[in-house]
């Protein structure tokens, strides 16, 4: 009794308990102007319940997506992120492997290929390497990396497979597809301008594959006419997603049409062996059909 007396005499301030709670002891979480002044940082806060006795998982921003996969559409988005990292690890692995790196060299490459791009996203929006926080993926890359590496030389001509089958290829253009929406989505929340944003897309969907051709001393994909369009696509995604943003749409229709802009065009550009001009080609974007 002496304790709350105290507690009440100088736990308040202004007329307001410093202490206080809401209704039957629980905290109600942010108010909606709190949560604005934070979305606006790119971030929501921590909401946690008292009722239930532990923390529970803070609202996504309106551009985010919650931790782990669900029915909704960010969810779904999320779980095509782990998706395409797996597809981007496996590629990574293997092409090192050929490359003739070992165990370790390959698993790094694998995991570079994976979480590259989004790591020097967000060195360019000045935050930290995402999968330090979301440590998820760091054991997702490794999973995969490894386990590609041991049992890709075995299974993989058994079976006639190559990092360049179609099924692979159109696995890797959902990767992209993926990866250009969440690296538009970083953009948006940070606050950097529409075409910033829209590279921030390209970025995270190619940006770690071309570390994995400089390291496997290959010419970078995405920046040689060896290859059909590819982080061209990725940059018109993320500008898709962006232009919805700032057309006030719906969040599932944002991600529908980043996602339908980057997979059309990529598998246009698979299909038709469509590429960017170079002085070796006339100025109509290489319109070569693939055989």
């Amino acid at each position: 009794r002496n304790l709350r007396g105290f507690l009440r005499a100088f736990g308040s301030h202004g007329g307001r308990p410093l202490f206080g709670t809401g209704q039957a002891g629980s905290y109600k979480g942010p108010s909606a102007s709190a949560l604005s002044q934070w979305r606006g940082k790119g971030r929501s806060p921590s909401v946690r319940t008292h009722t239930t006795g532990g923390p529970t998982e803070p609202p996504p921003a309106v551009d985010g997506l919650p931790r782990f996969p669900n029915m909704t559409a960010p969810g779904m988005l999320r779980f095509l992120d782990y998706s395409g990292t797996v597809a981007f690890a496996m590629s990574g692995t293997v092409t090192a492997g050929l490359a003739g790196m070992d165990a370790l060299g390959a698993t790094i490459v694998g995991t570079i290929t994976a979480v590259g791009g989004g790591t020097i996203r967000g060195f360019m929006l000045a935050k930290p390497a995402f999968w330090m926080e979301e440590i998820e993926y760091l054991y997702l890359c490794i999973g995969t990396s490894l386990g590609t590496f041991f049992f890709w030389p075995t299974v993989g001509p058994k079976l006639g497979l190559s990092v360049d089958e179609p099924w692979m290829e159109a696995w890797d253009a959902w990767g992209v597809a993926a990866f250009c929406v969440i690296g538009a989505q970083n953009g948006i929340r940070a606050g950097v301008p529409p075409i910033a944003a829209a590279a921030c897309g390209m970025m995270t969907a190619t940006f770690g594959g071309m570390i994995r051709d400089v390291l496997c001393n290959r010419p970078a994909r995405i920046l040689h006419s060896y290859s059909d369009m590819y982080a061209t696509t990725a940059f018109l995604g993320g500008g898709a997603y962006v232009a919805a943003a700032r057309a006030g749409v719906p969040v599932p229709a944002r991600i529908a049409a980043g996602l339908g802009t980057a997979l059309a065009l990529r598998a246009a550009a698979y299909t038709q062996g469509i590429g960017l001009p170079t002085y070796g080609k006339p100025p109509s974007f290489g319109l070569v059909p693939r055989p």
